[in-house]
């Protein structure tokens, strides 16, 4: 596996912004994303685009430790019960200074 944050930096932390498409809009996936990022220790949010047409995704930006942020990115593309993932997107970002005290789901 590779390190997002050796791309820019020796830092061990990293952030990318990510793309969930699949059957994810019963709720329990979007309740699922969210604690697994704070089970991991992620910082950031998340948010639904585009949700009441066919191409619609979930959209998150997340920081923290680099090895926790791949683990999290392997958690959202296998989903969980309920869910089915066709596709995660992952756009590594410079992490410079942490942007975020916390996760959030945004409106």
């Amino acid at each position: 596996m590779f390190s997002l944050a050796k791309l820019f930096s020796s830092e061990p932390k990293a952030r990318a912004r990510l793309r969930v498409k699949g059957r994810i809009f019963d709720g329990s996936y979007h309740v699922f994303a969210e604690q697994r990022a704070r089970d991991h220790g992620l910082k950031g949010w998340m948010k639904v685009r585009d949700g009441l047409s066919s191409s619609a995704f979930l959209e998150l930006e997340v920081e923290g430790e680099d090895a926790k942020l791949q683990d999290y990115i392997m958690d959202l593309r296998k989903g969980n019960r309920d869910s089915h993932i066709t596709m995660v997107t992952v756009e590594i970002m410079p992490y410079g200074k942490s942007q975020y005290t916390s996760f959030s789901r945004l409106l």
